[in-house]
């Protein structure tokens, strides 16, 4: 976050708090969740409010249907409306092309295709500065099998189509945001703390993505 400029976020909370902020640098932030109740927790804290009254904060609900506690859709009565809360801008219009988000990070359901849609978005000249941060996807990663022709895969197969990982070592992070990481570490499984970093592939075949696109849209991790 400290080197971004425009923030898109998949999942709102204590990340959305941080980004409004923590960190100035960052221009514009547009955050999605599923939950109503949490998008209105948090556009009521007097430190996050002025944030998106001023518009550098876009924090949206996206209607999936009835959440469970944690956002999760307790069942496919809105089925049809699913796909909608992987859309890259949120369906805003400010965030169209050329305007881009050099951060994304995927902290909530529908993880695959939030982040499949964020690669396809991302143009060949902003691979290079395009940052793709990742929750959850070590212990979440059993969730995320695809059964294909009678082999089950991880997901990190099939992201590793569309993605590289970046190998970050701890000792180049600023002592400030590890402090900081610790200090508001709020880990539910074991290996919660860890962000997955990856980048667009240069050769990413954007007809097998957007086959991939399509096959996950409607799939909730």
């Amino acid at each position: 976050m400290s080197q971004a400029t425009n923030y898109r976020e998949f999942g709102a909370g204590s990340s959305t708090v941080l980004a409004a902020t923590r960190f100035r640098n960052i221009r514009s932030i547009m955050s999605t969740d599923s939950d109503e109740k949490v998008v209105r927790n948090l556009l009521a804290r007097a430190d996050v409010a002025p944030e998106a009254d001023s518009g550098r904060l876009v924090l949206r609900h996206a209607d999936v249907g009835p959440v469970d506690l944690w956002g999760t859709p307790t069942d496919s009565r809105k089925s049809s409306m699913w796909p909608a809360y992987s859309s890259y801008n949120g369906s805003w219009s400010d965030f169209n092309p050329p305007f881009w988000f050099d951060m994304v990070f995927v902290n909530g359901h529908f993880r695959v295709a939030c982040l499949l849609k964020a690669l396809k978005a991302t143009a060949p000249s902003h691979i290079s500065n395009t940052v793709f941060a990742v929750h959850h996807y070590v212990p979440r990663s059993i969730a995320w099998r695809l059964p294909a022709s009678g082999v089950t895969q991880v997901v990190d197969t099939i992201m590793m189509q569309f993605a590289d990982r970046v190998e970050l070592p701890a000792q180049q992070i600023p002592e400030q945001w590890v402090n900081m990481s610790r200090e508001e570490n709020y880990a539910v499984y074991d290996n919660d703390n860890v962000l997955t970093i990856l980048r667009k592939r240069a050769d990413c075949d954007e007809m097998e993505l957007d086959k991939a696109i399509a096959k996950w849209e409607r799939e909730i991790q």
